[in-house]
């Protein structure tokens, strides 16, 4: 390839918060073609903010120049802690809490140069001392692309762009699946009565309120799952007051029952975050809020309404198209660094896993 990119990688804190550079990276975000929600300079503030604090991480944001294209890449280097051996990992920006972790991609850059600048930029890192990088989420490259890369996960999505109302989408379900929908909402509402409610920055502290609930309820679905003190607090407020996020509520006779938090970006609704108060499992509010969400997206003349990660079969239903994701792993085969990483990839689970299993058997 005869792409040449000019490197260069911001490496301190103060360099990454330099108002000048967030100008330019908004900026940036305002007019890339293909800008994700976790691009946006607000997100990866929150992720770093909620972070710096409980874990030993340090800035390595890339960017990458050429004539006529910028490609801007948030990446920390992560020292974890004793339990990992002190492993030292290059992960981007939203690391297991976002879905997707494509650059920041402006001006004029073909899919080719894309590839190449992937390319130039495992070999630039290895100038850093790090064991292993795990950088997922990417959509705009493949195991075809690089020969680093392996498929990850499908993401599922719905193109709502020529949707005139929920009717159109509707449409598109098979009859079982609406029949169903109808007959489960005219029954709640012969006895019951439904409100869906959309937050906007002016109810920050009534959000705040419903978000404790969220993750209550989301706890108890999935017990295992870890939310770092503070996270999703910061999420709300932030994204609230940016208009970035879009935070519901669907209320049965007053009373809140099932949840969605997801992020808009003016031309995608990304669901991020769903939780229901199973008491009323019976009634399918899962399900109702969700078409109650995607009618909000038409309305508000949004082009996609995005699933993001999660197999859940019940996309199936509701999400006819599907996004490939895939994820780069490289690591470094010195021996310290092969000992860190087998140890953290194959002793620690299996350990974890024997455990976990003997308490099972205890109790």
């Amino acid at each position: 390839m005869n792409t040449v990119w000019t490197f260069r990688f911001l490496g301190s804190w103060e360099d990454v918060e330099n108002p000048a550079f967030l100008e330019q990276w908004h900026n940036a975000y305002a007019s890339a073609a293909s800008a994700c929600i976790f691009n946006h300079p607000v997100l990866s503030g929150i992720w770093t903010d909620t972070y710096r604090p409980k874990n030993n991480i340090a800035p390595l944001f890339c960017i990458a120049e050429k004539t006529n294209g910028r490609i801007l890449m948030p990446l920390v280097i992560w020292k974890r802690n004793i339990k990992n051996l002190f492993q030292k990992v290059i992960v981007p920006v939203g690391f297991a809490d976002y879905d997707y972790h494509n650059p920041l991609v402006t001006g004029d850059v073909t899919q080719e140069e894309l590839v190449a600048f992937h390319q130039e930029l495992y070999r630039h890192l290895n100038k850093f001392k790090f064991d292993a990088i795990y950088i997922n989420g990417l959509s705009l490259v493949s195991d075809h692309d690089l020969s680093i890369c392996l498929p990850e996960e499908t993401c599922r999505y719905i193109t709502i762009k020529d949707f005139r109302s929920v009717d159109d989408y509707l449409a598109t379900l098979s009859r079982k699946t609406v029949q169903e929908l109808r007959r489960r909402k005219k029954r709640i509402l012969e006895q019951h009565t439904l409100e869906y409610i959309v937050f906007d920055k002016g109810d920050r502290k009534e959000a705040g309120k419903e978000l404790e609930k969220l993750l209550h309820h989301h706890a108890q679905r999935w017990p295992k799952a870890y939310k770092t003190p503070g996270y999703h607090a910061k999420l709300v407020d932030r994204c609230l007051e940016a208009g970035l996020l879009h935070f519901s509520v669907l209320k049965l006779d007053g009373v809140s029952a099932s949840w969605r938090l997801g992020f808009v970006d003016g031309k995608t609704f990304y669901s991020y975050m769903p939780a229901v108060d199973y008491t009323y499992k019976q009634y399918s509010l899962g399900n109702i809020h969700l078409v109650n969400c995607i009618e909000w997206a038409i309305q508000s003349k949004f082009s996609v309404y995005d699933s993001m990660r999660g197999a859940e079969n019940y996309k199936n239903e509701w999400y006819s198209e599907s996004l490939s994701l895939y994820e780069i792993r490289f690591k470094k085969m010195t021996p310290i660094s092969t000992t860190r990483n087998m140890f953290v990839e194959i002793v620690k689970p299996a350990v974890l896993f024997f455990l976990e299993n003997i308490m099972n058997l205890v109790q």
